[in-house]
């Protein structure tokens, strides 16, 4: 039913979020005492996405300890005491999470192109989609990135896999 239905299972409004429903679920199904787990996943959360923000800022070039100081301070700001606390604030973490995973598979993609990093970086940005819909912006920075930083190497990938594609239709086309 969640991946039926918008985030309050009415089918009325426009919030897809299956991922943050199934999450909330789970916490539901766990019980405890009132609310328990809800915060809990909602801390865990939000501290996993410090580490992975430590990791994007020190592979975009930043040193070991402004990096670290820059991810602890995201982590403790006042600012975003709602992603942790408030449990409706849970799509924020999750999203920042699946995020983060994105921009680092995508940056380790640049690097060495293969299929695990690229897998890395689809499935990450399919849970970030499933789990807020503002996801749909992340693609545009990343692009931009990718062409400021190395333009000749996305290009004649591009072209690769162009030529590539318009071989393998031909050659259907042909048989």
């Amino acid at each position: 039913a969640f991946f039926r239905a918008d985030v309050f299972l009415s089918g009325a409004t426009a919030y897809y979020r299956p991922l943050l429903s199934l999450s909330l679920a789970a916490d539901a199904a766990a019980g405890g005492p009132p609310y328990f787990f809800f915060h809990l996943t909602n801390i865990l959360l939000h501290a996993a996405c410090g580490p992975l923000l430590y990791r994007l800022l020190r592979r975009l070039g930043g040193g070991l300890r402004s990096s670290f100081f820059l991810a602890l301070a995201w982590l403790c700001h006042p600012s975003l005491a709602q992603a942790a606390a408030w449990l409706p604030g849970r799509n924020d973490s999750l999203l920042t999470l699946f995020s983060l995973a994105a921009c680092l598979f995508f940056l380790r993609a640049l690097r060495r192109p293969a299929a695990p990093p690229l897998a890395g970086f689809s499935l990450a940005l399919l849970c970030a989609l499933l789990t807020k819909e503002t996801a749909l912006l992340l693609p545009a920075p990343l692009l931009y990135y990718a062409l400021a930083v190395s333009p000749g190497k996305l290009s004649r990938r591009f072209l690769a896999a162009r030529s590539a594609i318009r071989i393998s239709f031909s050659t259907h086309l042909a048989a």
